[in-house]
């Protein structure tokens, strides 16, 4: 209650009284996007084995993971290779990616 007052009038006593309400109304969704995941072991995708390494000009802030992935190689092989410490590329250049 935020305040409350009176009055007395000839027809009786007038009270009037100030009340302030709050309220919070959350709501909660919790949604199932991925059901399965498996590989396509009928369809394998081919490696290139026609050189070591190839040469790729990554931008900064692209995914290790992103690039490893279209070259079918791992993210420690890009790594190890480009003496690199983080998940992701910190500046615009050349990386050499081990086949």
């Amino acid at each position: 209650m935020a305040g409350i007052s009176y009055r007395i009038t000839g027809d009786g006593i007038e009270i009037k009284a100030e009340l302030r309400l709050e309220a919070q109304v959350i709501t909660q969704s919790s949604l199932k996007i991925i059901s399965e995941i498996r590989a396509d072991e009928d369809r394998p995708r081919a490696r290139d084995t026609s050189a070591a390494l190839s040469i790729y000009y990554a931008d900064p802030g692209e995914s290790l993971w992103d690039i490893a992935r279209a070259y079918c190689t791992s993210v420690d092989a890009i790594r190890q290779e480009n003496n690199l410490a983080g998940e992701f590329v910190e500046s615009r250049g050349m990386l050499l990616i081990p086949m």
